[in-house]
């Protein structure tokens, strides 16, 4: 059905972390999910033996591929055996980048709401656009806004809040597309996540983390804007639903 790439020229920006959360969620739907693990941090390598250790199930298959060279033909040998394939690459550039990207039905590009990421979201974006000159079609992509502000209090931001301010209005005049669904990443069920190496729903199961419920419906919403996006499938009943795409998309965004 398609390959979604997490990607960021930077690391700490949550980008293995949504790359897990996403391919639990898709997996949790239905869907045969494979993920391409391009880091060499491995850590969704180690998420998966921690869980097989625990004699509990893992609900994607993995296949690891650290070498641009090959990683091209990896995503496209993966996605003959899954719905839908993940990739999590390194936290840089280079040519598991654009090795990645060209195989890529959609490009996630998660970021903090800081000028670094701000600067880092813009080159990934800038890459991109060369891609699409040299495939000559166009690579859809999507900011995913990660660890901002509550929802609710957002659009008042003031003193070190700011920044996230300033950051929203720079990607809006700028024309980036982005994510309708947001992530707090509140530190709790995320140090949680790892340490128990659980799906969110077996945490809020079993009250490993107050903040596991909430996080979970964050993935939801950001699961079934990504399925809208691509055109897979309708999102999930009882869940978030974001707007359709062509509603959110800024003037002069790119698809």
């Amino acid at each position: 059905m398609g390959v979604i790439v997490v990607a960021s020229n930077k690391g700490g920006v949550g980008k293995t972390t949504i790359a897990i959360l996403l391919s639990e969620e898709l997996a949790r739907r239905g869907y045969r999910v494979a993920v391409v693990e391009a880091d060499e941090e491995r850590h969704i390598a180690n998420y998966l033996a921690t869980r097989e250790n625990n004699d509990v199930p893992c609900n994607f298959t993995l296949t690891s591929d650290e070498d641009p060279a090959t990683l091209g033909k990896t995503i496209k040998t993966t996605e003959a055996e899954a719905d839908i394939v993940v990739v999590d690459l390194p936290g840089y550039g280079g040519l598991s980048f654009t090795r990645a990207v060209a195989r890529a039905n959609l490009v996630l590009i998660p970021m903090k709401p800081t000028v670094m990421d701000s600067n880092s979201a813009t080159n990934a974006i800038e890459q991109i656009a060369v891609e699409e000159d040299h495939l000559n079609r166009p690579i859809p992509h999507r900011i995913v806004l990660n660890m901002v502000k509550d929802a609710v209090a957002k659009g008042n931001a003031v003193g070190v809040d700011g920044s996230e301010k300033s950051m929203r209005a720079h990607l809006q005049s700028h024309g980036y597309s982005t994510m309708e669904a947001e992530l707090t990443m509140r530190r709790g069920p995320f140090v949680s996540f790892y340490t128990y190496a659980q799906t969110l729903p077996e945490m809020v199961t079993e009250g490993h983390s107050k903040s596991a419920e909430r996080a979970w419906r964050e993935i939801r919403a950001l699961t079934n804007e990504v399925l809208a996006t691509m055109g897979v499938s309708e999102p999930e009943q009882g869940d978030i639903v974001a707007l359709p795409v062509e509603s959110r998309r800024m003037k002069g965004a790119t698809a």
